[in-house]
């Protein structure tokens, strides 16, 4: 897999994306902000599985299976 990672004000997010991307677009835009990034890169198409479980559920407010 290729995976990148994209650092962003302190946070990385791990991504199957490459560079060049909605991912940099959304990067820039939301340089300090964790969850507008991963917001804005999940609008743009980037699939919710890329990003690390704790962002999706700090962010997204994604639950684990009951």
């Amino acid at each position: 897999m290729n995976e990148r990672l994209i650092v962003s004000g302190g946070y990385r997010a791990r991504t199957g994306v490459k560079s060049g991307s909605a991912a940099d677009e959304c990067k820039a835009a939301h340089q300090d902000d964790i969850c507008g990034y991963v917001s804005c890169a999940i609008e743009k198409g980037i699939p919710e599985w890329a990003f690390p479980w704790d962002q999706r559920v700090s962010c997204l407010g994604k639950r684990g299976p009951s």
